[in-house]
Formats: structure tokens, sequence, C-alpha cells
């Protein structure tokens, strides 16, 4: 039997915030702490509705902030599903400044999930089905920074024990 299959789009997310006095640090700008909050949240959403399970956050590699956000600003935050493999799949995210006619690129992050039955244990998710170009030049792209992360991982390891 085949595995089950699904597009990128059907579990892509678009949502727009506006950020609040509570979302920022003492110098005004979006507190990192609650950028990771508000997208990890969302990834998770995303893992689940791919996958049907609850998904627990297994790593954030990377968080690039490209310009400070302000107070009253609105984000328009774009999470999708890069790629997947047994239990586990990357998620990248893009967070774009809603402001004139062309929304700005502020900040990028790439998020891993692992899905887990209702007994905790990893299961098995439906692959993946990238269409547009964009797509799949992400889901190449997501199996080099598997990698980086795996090869990271096993240092870590080694060091703790």
């Amino acid at each position: 039997m085949q595995p089950e299959q699904k597009p990128v789009s059907a579990s892509a997310l678009e949502r727009e915030y506006i950020v609040l006095d509570g979302d920022l640090n003492p110098l005004g700008t979006l507190y990192g702490g609650r950028f990771v909050a508000i997208v990890d949240a969302l990834a998770a959403r995303v893992a689940r509705e791919h996958t049907g399970y609850e998904c627990v956050t297994a790593s954030m590699d990377s968080i690039h902030f490209l310009r400070p956000i302000f107070r009253d600003q609105t984000l328009i935050i774009k999470i999708a599903i890069n790629r997947v493999w047994e239990s586990s799949m990357e998620i990248g995210i893009k967070v774009l400044l809603k402001e004139g006619c062309t929304p700005q690129h502020v900040a990028s992050a790439y998020m891993t999930f692992v899905a887990l039955n209702a007994e905790g244990k990893k299961v098995t998710v439906p692959q993946i089905i990238p269409e547009t170009h964009e797509e799949k030049r992400r889901n190449r792209e997501a199996q080099k920074r598997r990698q980086a992360r795996l090869r990271q991982r096993l240092q870590h390891k080694k060091r703790s024990s």
C-alpha cells in the first residue's frame, strides 16, 4: 500500500498578527521569545493539520530577524511544511511586514516537529507533494539542513556523555 501523500498547500497557513504592547521588549521592538512562541504555536498547528496527530517541537535551527519589528505593525506569517521524513517534518516560517504596496521580508525560521500518537510514540506521517517551483526548492534544501541538524545533534550527544 502506497503511503498517504498530501500537497504542501493542504496544510500551509498564512496569518496576520498585529504587534501589541505585550509583545515588546524594553527597547520597543518585538521580543524574540514572543516571536518564538507565536511561530511555534502556528507551526504546530500546520504539523497537526498535516499529520492528524499531536506534534512536538524537536528543534529550531535558526531565526533570522532582518529588521526590527515595532508596536502596531502588522505581520504576515507564512508557514508551510518543507519536507517530511518518517515521523518528523521541517516547517519553514517566513514573516513579512505589511507596509505599503509590497510586504517586506522581516524574519525567517526553520523548525522540526515530530508526530506522536496518544501513547507518546512516534508515528509515520504522510509525505508531502511539492507542486510549485518554490516548494520543490524548499524540499531539496530541507534535506541539506536536516543533515546539518543530525550532525550537530550527534556532536551535542557526544559532549553530554
